[in-house]
């Protein structure tokens, strides 16, 4: 089977990639301290986030981004397209745990996945190294980008009566 490839002239832009990943991050800072009920839903999101961040700076690379989820193999991609990200051994340990983190999806009773509170600080540290390695154009057009849009959407929050 092969794997879906998506383009900037399907209408995805870097940017909103970047929106969806911090969303996917935040949502996770929300979830990791909240209860043991949300660790796998927290894990999954984390993941989320860098897989995004990642795609993001293969949009803006080469227009392109594949329907991969291995976060090693995207950086592999991204170096294979001339966009290398350096990766300290802290954050190639975080990687590794991050891709784990995709079994949390359909937890496997065999072989499971260990997720706790503690892992969050490596995980918010891996985006932020990540995000300052993006290309300067992309990681000030995301910074400076109006956050109430969002795949062009209008994002609005229905406050209670």
């Amino acid at each position: 089977m092969s794997q879906r490839v998506f383009r900037s002239t399907d209408g995805y832009e870097p940017v909103d990639l970047l929106k969806y990943a911090r969303g996917h991050l935040h949502a996770a800072e929300v979830l990791f301290p909240k209860d043991h009920h949300s660790l796998d839903s927290a894990a999954h999101l984390s993941h989320l986030a860098i897989e995004l961040l990642l795609k993001a700076a293969l949009l803006e690379a080469q227009g392109t981004f594949p329907g991969e989820h291995d976060l090693n193999a995207l950086l592999v991609e991204l170096a294979n397209a001339g966009r290398a990200l350096s990766i300290t051994q802290r954050n190639a340990e975080t990687v590794a745990l991050l891709d784990s983190f995709q079994e949390c999806r359909y937890p496997n009773p065999r072989e499971p996945i260990e997720v706790g509170t503690e892992d969050l600080p490596a995980i918010q540290q891996l985006w932020d190294d990540l995000l300052e390695q993006l290309s300067a154009p992309l990681r000030t057009s995301f910074l400076e980008a109006d956050q109430l849009t969002k795949g062009s959407r209008i994002l609005m929050v229905k406050r209670d009566a």
